[in-house]
């Protein structure tokens, strides 16, 4: 599990992502299980 944290600096909003890697024996590839938790305004005043 890690948090990736990509930020839009055209309307300052941050989102923030689970990312959960793991291993497919079906396909015998690593997989990606990506899960959107939050997304928030930051203002500069």
């Amino acid at each position: 599990m890690a948090l990736v944290y990509i930020n839009n600096k055209k309307n300052g909003t941050t989102y923030v992502y689970d990312s959960i890697n793991y291993w497919d024996k079906e396909k015998k590839n690593q997989e990606v299980n990506v899960l959107a938790l939050a997304n928030w305004m930051s203002k500069v005043i």
